[in-house]
């Protein structure tokens, strides 16, 4: 029985990576959800909390242990001889699933703080492009 978690443990462990990402965007929505849900006055209790986490955790680990063996028996075969990395197809599930956790993130922010990590982006990025392009300025003179 040992050796077969050994081996089921070895098997899954190039989507372990994926598991932790996906582990700490349910943990953060969790945390900016709790904190949501105190600033509205609604009732946070440890049993919502616990059957939230665990029930997001086994969904999203599930389905990104299924494109994993969808990927592993079938698709990473043919994926391989379009792009340079194994497993595209669980990858773009876990893509999926943290895209979902972010989106729930930064709609917890925007009530939070009143700004979402989008809007912070862009302002980042504007900026930046505005100091590259006065850089490019100040190197042309």
């Amino acid at each position: 029985m040992k050796s077969f978690f050994n081996s089921l443990f070895l098997f899954i462990t190039p989507v372990s990576p994926l598991f932790l990402i996906t582990f700490l965007f349910v943990f953060i929505d969790t945390f900016t959800g709790r904190k949501k849900a105190k600033k509205l006055n609604e009732e946070i209790t440890s049993r919502k909390t616990r059957f939230g986490i665990i029930s997001k955790l086994i969904t999203y680990f599930s389905v990104i242990i299924m494109a994993y063996l969808l990927d592993y028996f079938i698709l990473n075969e043919i994926t391989t001889h379009y792009v340079w990395f194994n497993y595209l197809f669980t990858r773009l599930w876990a893509g999926v699933l943290i895209w979902i956790e972010w989106t729930s993130i930064n709609e917890n922010l925007k009530v939070l703080k009143g700004y979402s990590l989008n809007d912070k982006a862009v302002q980042l990025i504007t900026l930046l492009k505005k100091v590259i392009s006065e850089l490019m300025t100040i190197k042309q003179q």
